[in-house]
């Protein structure tokens, strides 16, 4: 997958910029709801707050939250693959004309090149905003995943997820991505969820769910993560990552 296209505009070449990997404040308001207001209500109560962004891509997100509250938020975003780095951020934000170039060296977001759905390398109780959007249905080990967020939460912090648990448009076979079994019979994954302590489950403008969480004590899915399926290793034109779960005995 390319970082950027180029385009010849009165004979120079300009980067043009991937639209699903640039989401900000817009987007995300009208898919998950509003981090900016999210962010006001937190600096109510702490007069400086950190931010973790779940596939930050180019990090618009995180650009903009450092654009509208300076140093009262300190900005972190985990990508997958190394290519999609500090450098690639720092390059969108100059391009953009969200930060000049002496601005961007010091107001980009610190980025971890990691996989969110194993033990994210950032220390537990740290993060007083997390979210995700459009980025979970990629991520193999779904549970595992709402188990490390929930770890990283702050006493007081909150997660806005994107659950993108199902796609309307795949086959019937390929339609849930987030499949839990019992004794051969396929459970509720949203009544699943919604027993635990701490997380609430919105309906997304979207065909799918938003999960909001806060800390819980002892949080643990009782599930064996039993395979995952790239879908687009499949078909080019299928997106997300099947994840198929058994309850433990």
């Amino acid at each position: 997958m390319t970082l950027y296209n180029f385009k010849k505009i009165n004979g120079k070449k300009k980067i043009i910029w991937i639209p699903n990997r640039g989401r900000g404040l817009r987007e995300a308001k009208n898919r998950i709801g509003d981090l900016e207001k999210e962010v006001k209500q937190l600096l109510k109560k702490k007069r400086k707050i950190k931010v973790l962004d779940i596939g930050t891509g180019y990090g618009k997100i995180l650009l903009e939250l450092k654009k509208i509250f300076g140093n009262k938020v300190e900005t972190y975003g985990i990508n997958l693959e190394p290519r999609w780095n500090l450098k690639l951020i720092r390059k969108f934000a100059i391009s953009n004309n969200l930060f000049s170039k002496k601005e961007a060296n010091k107001i980009v977001p610190k980025v971890y090149i990691a996989d969110a759905g194993k033990r994210m390398p950032l220390k537990s109780s740290s993060f007083d905003l997390i979210f995700a959007l459009a980025s979970v249905q990629y991520i193999p080990d779904k549970a595992r995943f709402l188990e490390e967020v929930n770890r990283l939460l702050t006493k007081e912090g909150k997660a806005v997820i994107e659950l993108q648990e199902r796609k309307s448009k795949h086959p019937i076979e390929y339609r849930s991505l987030f499949e839990i079994w019992d004794a051969g019979k396929e459970i509720n994954l949203i009544k699943y969820l919604k027993q635990y302590k701490g997380i609430k489950i919105k309906k997304s403008p979207r065909e799918w769910h938003v999960l909001i969480m806060k800390k819980s004590k002892n949080f643990r899915f009782n599930l064996e993560l039993i395979n995952f399926i790239n879908l687009n290793k499949i078909c080019k034109s299928w997106w997300g990552t099947k994840s198929v779960y058994r309850m433990k005995d």
